[in-house]
Order: structure tokens, then C-alpha cells, then sequence
């Protein structure tokens, strides 16, 4: 999905289930920090990405679960703060694990 104004972001969170939010910094309307901000006081807990190729990390601070430099960072880099911030969103996984205990003349699974 693609919103080109923060009216258009906010509609699309508002009507359909999002999982990340990627923003550049620099919009033609509005800084995309700003947007950041906005969009995190609807949706404090939804991940969001902001990326900039201008600008580097720690250069200026931001309002984004993580930051990307277009020109530093590789598509790996970006694949993975992808993945990382969907399973922080989604928290831990539920592993069923099958434990197998022993005492002398018993066996019990659990």
C-alpha cells in the first residue's frame, strides 16, 4: 500500500491491517519524521521505518522504530530490520516443546 500525503497514511491504518510502516525523510509535503510522529500517536505500536538518502544514522534524530541510510545500507540490511521488527511486533513465537523426562522406572512427556 502507498500513501503520498499523511491524510492518505492515516486513512490507510485506519481501514486496513498494516504491518510496517516505511517512510523516506524527505517528502515533498511534509518531512517524513513528522509523518513518523503523527502515525506513532495513532499507532504507537506499529513498527515504522524511516529512510533517508541524505542523511545517515545519528546524524538527526528520529521518531522511527529504526532508521536506514539508502547509501549506506544494503537490500540484506533492509530485509533484515524488516524481519526483526515484524517479530518484535508479533512477539515471541509460542514453541511447543515436547520435554521428556526420566526417572528410574518412569517416563513422562510433557
Amino acid at each position: 500500500m502507498t500513501a503520498t500525503t499523511l491524510q492518505e497514511a492515516v486513512e490507510v491504518l485506519g481501514s486496513q491491517q498494516v504491518d510496517l510502516v516505511v517512510a523516506e525523510l524527505r517528502l515533498p509535503q511534509m518531512d517524513g519524521n513528522a509523518v513518523i510522529g503523527q502515525l506513532k500517536q495513532l499507532m504507537p505500536e506499529l513498527p515504522m521505518l524511516l529512510t533517508s538518502e541524505s542523511v545517515r544514522a545519528g546524524e538527526r534524530p528520529h521518531q522511527a522504530d529504526a532508521f536506514l541510510g539508502k547509501g549506506n545500507s544494503s537490500a540484506a540490511e533492509l530485509v533484515e530490520r524488516i524481519r526483526v521488527m515484524s517479530a518484535r511486533k508479533r512477539g515471541p513465537r509460542k514453541v511447543s516443546v515436547a520435554r521428556q523426562l526420566q526417572f528410574p522406572g518412569i517416563a513422562v512427556a510433557g
